[in-house]
């Protein structure tokens, strides 16, 4: 049975693999959420962003 040995600031886990397609499914999720979280995060920068740059006055321009 192969394990996975994930080190995280000083401290180790290991995963042990028994059924592939699990924990590859599981994978694939969290890919997928974190994926969805930066497009989001991007998202709502990029509308605060422009929303202060409609606002913003340049002095001696």
């Amino acid at each position: 049975m192969p394990q996975i040995i994930v080190s995280r600031l000083h401290k180790t886990y290991r995963i042990h693999e028994r059924d592939p397609g699990v924990l590859g499914a599981q994978m694939l999720c969290g890919l997928g959420l974190q994926c969805l979280w930066i497009a989001l995060l991007v998202t709502v920068g990029h509308a605060a962003m422009g929303r202060t740059m409609r606002r913003l006055d340049v002095q001696g321009g």
